[in-house]
């Protein structure tokens, strides 16, 4: 799927970047991380390695506004003419794969000012900007980023109903990944995290990689799926026979939960107090303790998580900014993808044709998604 780059979507970008360098009093910012690329550059790409951080092309935004494309001849055709970034305004600087140094060519462009990179990068002197002073850039959420981000949590739920009917007994953990992470890249979304475990794994292991073990009766699945730098994520469930009133009663619960977190993320709402409400939740169903066996999710966006919300953080929710909470408790896990807006959550990921629990809450009511019984 290609999205076309709108005028005002790459002026709120360049305003934004121009603004923190005024404000951190930078005479320019170096782009190389691929979530920052891909943000900045209106969900470009620039990796090359799959699971890495850095990218080949290093985008140079100057407090002048001026904005430069560094890369060697290796990279320049595909960021030229594929990626488009021309068009968005960008000056190409380029050299010989052998001999180029972006890092020396930032520094003759900005002159003596300071420099600052999002990673590290040698050729010249910087400020190395990390996460914590980028991300609040990324959290409001555009127009056309919440189009494309609709685009990638339709396809995710769709990839979470196809893996749940496609899936059988006796299929190991890493076919049951393939399933998943198939469809995803036939569609053209990057795989960004995959986790299964079946049976007794789903209750031992709250981060379980697939392995070789063969489902018998009971198998969760989870995504992180990506593209034009955004992840959306989710979680599934899916139980070959009748579940028992023991682990109905528990997903019951995290289904409340999952609710009370999605529901109080509304814009200006304080994360304490947000996090705060699932506690309350926890407890109020007899699982008081189990928070504390995971996260709990937090934002998202262009990263897997943002931050994770942990009791007392000083954050608000922004508006139209992206949160997957994913309570858990031991046995069983919710989780979807959702954008806070003032008139209640936007579920990203909703998974057609998949069974729902209809949560009803002192806050509103949502369907979660069920364990489904085939």
């Amino acid at each position: 799927m290609r999205f076309d780059v709108s005028g005002e979507e790459i002026r709120e970008k360049d305003r934004r970047i121009v603004a923190f360098l005024a404000e951190q009093n930078l005479s320019g910012l170096i782009i190389t991380g691929t979530r920052n690329f891909a943000w900045a550059t209106c969900g470009r790409d620039n990796h090359v390695v799959k699971g890495s951080d850095g990218g080949v092309g290093h985008a140079l935004y100057t407090a002048d506004g001026g904005k430069y494309i560094l890369c060697d001849n290796i990279e320049e055709a595909r960021l030229k003419e594929e990626e488009g970034l021309e068009a968005q305004g960008f000056r190409f600087v380029t050299g010989a794969w052998h001999t180029f140094d972006p890092g020396a060519e930032a520094a003759r462009i900005t002159g003596s000012g300071t420099l600052a990179a999002d990673t590290m990068m040698g050729g010249a002197k910087l400020t190395i900007v990390d996460g914590s002073e980028l991300a609040p850039l990324r959290y409001e959420l555009t127009p056309a980023e919440i189009e494309r981000y609709k685009w990638l949590g339709s396809v995710t739920g769709e990839a979470m109903t196809v893996t749940a009917q496609a899936i059988d007994p006796g299929m190991t953990e890493h076919e049951v990944g393939a399933v998943l992470d198939h469809f995803l890249q036939d569609e053209g979304v990057t795989p960004y995290l995959t986790l299964v475990a079946s049976d007794e794994r789903i209750a031992k292991y709250r981060h379980p990689i697939p392995t070789d073990k063969a489902v018998e009766r009971l198998v969760m699945y989870v995504t992180c799926a990506q593209a034009f730098g955004l992840i959306a994520c989710a979680t599934r469930i899916v139980s070959f026979g009748s579940i028992g009133s023991d682990l109905k009663k528990r997903h019951e619960a995290c289904c409340l939960v999952d609710t009370v977190f999605n529901l109080s993320s509304k814009p200006g709402a304080s994360i304490a107090d947000v996090f705060e409400a699932g506690q309350e939740a926890y407890a109020a169903r007899g699982y008081g303790d189990e928070w504390g066996l995971h996260h709990q999710g937090g934002a998202t966006g262009y990263a897997g998580r943002d931050y994770k919300a942990v009791p007392g953080m000083a954050q608000t929710v922004r508006q139209n900014q992206a949160f997957a909470w994913n309570p858990s408790i031991t046995g069983t896990k919710t989780e979807d993808t959702i954008i806070a807006t003032a008139d209640g959550p936007v579920v990203l990921t909703p998974a057609p044709d998949f069974p729902t629990v209809k949560v009803e809450t002192s806050l509103g009511v949502m369907d979660r998604p069920a364990i489904w019984e085939r």
